[in-house]
């Protein structure tokens, strides 16, 4: 986290109230931004594994401005796995 104010002695108490206030405002707008990031990606992984019902996924697509060549089968396609990026160790 980054200084986002200071108090020079000596500081009265409302100098320092109104420091931890607008502390405080800006940890909840830091909360509120991080928390709207993760429902972006919660549904951008929903769409990629297919947990989209058909007028979730237009929609999906319309607000984010992608336009698709082909359309989106319903599920994804029949034994299709995401990768594995954690295993990275080489067969024996």
């Amino acid at each position: 986290m980054d200084v986002e104010d200071y108090i020079l002695k000596p500081s009265d108490e409302e100098e320092l109230i109104k420091a931890l206030k607008d502390c405080i405002s800006r940890l909840e707008e830091l909360e509120s931004q991080r928390s709207e990031q993760i429902d972006e990606k919660v549904e951008f992984l929903q769409f990629l594994e297919g947990n989209m019902e058909e007028g979730e996924r237009s929609r999906y697509l319309e607000e984010n401005g992608i336009r698709l060549a082909a359309p989106l089968p319903a599920r994804p396609l029949p034994g299709w796995t995401w990768p594995r990026w954690g295993n990275t160790r080489s067969p024996k």
